[in-house]
């Protein structure tokens, strides 16, 4: 294990595993990296896996790392109704799926398609969260809604659930994203989520 000045620890484990936890004011970040092969060791090599590889890679992160106690345990799923998506809905006990989209018709499309696809596994959507919802000018402070007005309500209404947060467009947290540092952005836009998801335990 080792700190550093951010409050960084890593720990490490057998076959290439570790898990890097960020901890920064009252919250902590999890980000598990795994070297599963070749491809993922080497820059602008794409991973050309199947279906069932990916399935399995995904059963692997739940049943061989030692997550320790954890207030949650996030997964990140691509967009759509793909094999990893299904896999992780049929495969972890899941507390709640929270839909996230953008204000472009067709990733409302989308999304609804996964409102779907959950409510057929009678899995609960908690809330929805619309991402790139608008740019605040730094000159006017006058929102800008650059992807078009929103549907974050429409795709609320057909999850029976309610809108958990409208998130801006940050061009700090790319930067900060190039830069590796990520765990340096301000993460205050995330409170209200962070109150909904508390009231769900």
């Amino acid at each position: 294990r080792a700190r550093d000045e951010r409050g960084m620890v890593e720990g490490g484990g057998g076959g290439g595993w570790g898990v890097f936890f960020f901890f920064k004011q009252k919250a902590a970040y999890v980000m598990l990296r795994s070297h599963v092969g070749s491809e993922m060791c080497i820059r602008d090599r794409a991973v050309i896996w199947r279906g069932p590889l990916v399935s399995g890679a995904i059963r692997q992160f739940w049943t061989d790392v030692l997550w320790g106690e954890l207030d949650y345990l996030i997964v990140d799923l691509p967009p759509g109704t793909s094999d990893a998506t299904l896999t992780v809905l049929q495969s972890l006990p899941l507390d709640g799926v929270v839909l996230v989209t953008t204000p472009q018709q067709l990733a409302s499309l989308v999304v609804r398609k996964a409102v779907r696809m959950t409510q057929s596994l009678n899995l609960p959507i908690l809330g929805v969260v619309e991402n790139m919802s608008y740019y605040t000018c730094p000159d006017s402070g006058k929102p800008h809604y650059i992807f078009g007005p929103s549907h974050a309500e429409e795709i609320a209404e057909k999850a029976c659930a309610e809108v958990w947060a409208h998130l801006p467009i940050d061009p700090s947290v790319a930067e900060l994203g190039d830069a590796g540092t990520i765990e340096l952005a301000d993460v205050s836009v995330f409170d209200g989520i962070i109150d909904r998801l508390n009231q769900h335990q």
